[in-house]
This record gives C-alpha cells, sequence and structure tokens, in this order.
C-alpha cells in the first residue's frame, strides 16, 4: 500500500496508510532529519509541481494539487514519482513515513516545535 508523505510548509496531502506515531517529545536528532528532509525535498516537490503545471497548462494550481480528483494520468504519474522519492529520501535519512507524518502533523500544532525545526533548518543552510 503507498504511503503518503505531508509536508509542512510545501504541499501534498495527507493520506496516510498507517498510524501516525504519537510522540510528545521528539529528539534533537530527529528534528535535525526531518528539517533535512525538508530541505532536500523542497527543490524535489518544486520540480514536480513546474512539471506537472507545464501539463495542466495553468500557473494557479493550489498548495494541494496531488490531492484533486481527477488529474489526467500524466500529472498522476507525476505525483506518484514525488511520492515514491520522498518516500525513499524519508527513509534513507533513517526517519520513517509515520515519524515524518507525525513530526508534520505535530508541527502543525504545536509552536514550539515548528520553532525547533525552522531553526534546526537554519543552521542546516548556514556553515559553521
Amino acid at each position: 500500500m503507498r504511503r503518503h508523505l505531508t509536508l509542512m510548509f510545501l504541499l501534498v496531502g495527507l493520506g496516510l496508510s498507517r498510524p501516525v506515531v504519537a510522540q510528545s517529545t521528539w529528539s534533537d536528532e530527529r528534528i535535525q532529519r526531518y528539517a533535512q528532509i525538508v530541505l532536500e525535498l523542497e527543490p524535489i516537490r518544486q520540480a514536480h509541481l513546474e512539471e506537472a503545471r507545464r501539463l495542466l497548462g495553468r500557473i494557479n494550481t493550489g498548495g494541494n494539487l496531488c490531492a484533486e480528483r481527477n488529474l489526467p494520468p500524466p500529472v498522476q504519474n507525476i505525483c506518484n514519482r514525488f511520492f515514491e522519492k520522498s518516500q525513499r529520501l524519508v527513509e534513507q535519512r533513517g526517519l520513517t513515513v509515520q515519524e515524518f507524518n507525525a513530526i508534520t502533523i505535530q508541527a502543525q500544532q504545536d509552536p514550539n516545535l515548528s520553532k525547533r525545526i525552522q531553526d534546526a533548518m537554519l543552521r542546516q543552510r548556514k556553515p559553521f
């Protein structure tokens, strides 16, 4: 069964095939991994979104293109490729899809967690 990723500040619908891992406190290591994934995933997401926009012939596709119903098969294929690449990247960076989704959902509800993620992203962008 396909597992979709939710991406904080990004796109994609929430299409979980397994229960979300509930955890109240995420380690700094997990937050660092999450931030790294988000930073690496954004250019991939942008490239797939642009490809889909070209096929659809529209610039404004909304923030959740892959969750739209009745997408043409070529656009569905683009979404599927993005989901597959996202899943591989998440797992290669040491999180499970369920952990990634759980952090995303929790960060949307917890300003402290969201701030930790933003800080981790900023640290990874700046050379020390």
